[in-house]
């Protein structure tokens, strides 16, 4: 039985979580190297310049909290699908909300796709901003500004509900 409306079925919205959990020994590893280069990147370097400029350990703290917070204010958190389109919650950035008529289309892409150019490249603004550490089970959603890459949980019902959306009604 499915937890979600059927595709045909009105809906005011239906929220997919993000997958939070690796699947594999090479996901661990590679959420440590990647994840690992990445934090140092944009929490790590701006703590050292601080420390660089001010010699204060506090200063340098103050820095790579102030720029999680901003990491996490980017972060999104939740999906939401409705009848107007998918809706990314996040305190800051874009998208928020993509119309269906915007999005072109929305496919699974494999772990390499998700590294090179939802994690890494580019770096501002990223492509996969959610807490997933893993690179399997994401999904692809190109749209008129561009694409962004999503790892809702329950893939198939994912899957399942917005193949509905964007296959066009038969006509009569």
């Amino acid at each position: 039985m499915s937890n979600y409306p059927l595709p045909d079925t009105p809906t005011s919205e239906v929220t997919f979580s993000p997958r939070v959990a690796t699947q594999d020994g090479l996901d661990v590893l590679l959420a440590f190297l990647v994840g690992g280069l990445l934090a140092a990147i944009l929490f790590g370097l701006p703590a050292l310049i601080a420390f660089f400029f001010t010699h204060s350990f506090i200063v340098a703290a103050a820095a790579f909290i102030i720029f999680y917070l901003g990491y996490l204010a980017f972060s999104v958190w939740s999906l939401s699908a409705s009848d107007h389109g998918l809706r990314f919650h996040r305190l800051l950035g874009g998208p928020q909300l993509i119309p269906w008529c915007h999005i072109t289309s929305i496919r699974e892409v494999g772990r390499a796709e998700v590294i090179l150019h939802g994690w890494i490249w580019p770096l501002f603004p990223p492509r996969e901003f959610t807490a997933c550490p893993s690179s399997l089970g994401h999904f692809r959603i190109d749209y008129d500004g561009g694409h962004i890459y999503y790892p809702p949980r329950d893939a198939d019902q994912f899957r399942q509900f917005v193949a509905a959306r964007l296959t066009p009604p038969p006509s009569a």
